[in-house]
C-alpha cells in the first residue's frame, strides 16, 4: 500500500506467473495502473483490517505523536521533533486518549501491541 501511495503504478508478487508479469508490464506501459491479483487480495484484507483498526481515526498529527509516545519519548522530545510546542503535544495525546478510550501511556501502548501499530 505504501509503493503505491508513493506513487507506484504497477505491483506484483514475486510469485506471480510470467504471463502476469507480461500484462502488467504492457497495462503499466500504456500509463495504467496493474495490481496483481495476490496483491489486490491482500490489499483487500488489509483494508478490512483497518477498517476495525482504532488507530485509523487518529489524525496525521494525532498518529505522528502516538508513534512517538510508543517510542518512548517525552513531551520534550515530542514537542522538538514535530516542531510544535509542549502543550501542543499534550493536546494532542488527551486527544488520542479520547478517541482510543485509554487512559494513560501504557493503555496505548496494549492497544497498539494488539493491533500491531507502529510497527
Amino acid at each position: 500500500m505504501e509503493m503505491l501511495q508513493l506513487g507506484a503504478m504497477g505491483f506484483l508478487s514475486k510469485n506471480s506467473p510470467v504471463n502476469e508479469m507480461v500484462d502488467a508490464i504492457r497495462q503499466v506501459m500504456l500509463g495504467e495502473p496493474y495490481l496483481g491479483k495476490d496483491v489486490e487480495k491482500n490489499l483487500s484484507s488489509q483494508n478490512t483490517q483497518q477498517d476495525n483498526n482504532p488507530f485509523a481515526q487518529l489524525a496525521k498529527r494525532e498518529a505522528q505523536v502516538a508513534r512517538l509516545i510508543l517510542d518512548g519519548r517525552s513531551i520534550q522530545e515530542m514537542a522538538t521533533t514535530l516542531g510544535i510546542s509542549d502543550k501542543t503535544v499534550n493536546t494532542h495525546r488527551y486527544r488520542i486518549y479520547d478517541k482510543l478510550e485509554v487512559k494513560n501511556d501504557v493503555e496505548l501502548t496494549r492497544l497498539a501491541a494488539k493491533w500491531s501499530y507502529g510497527n
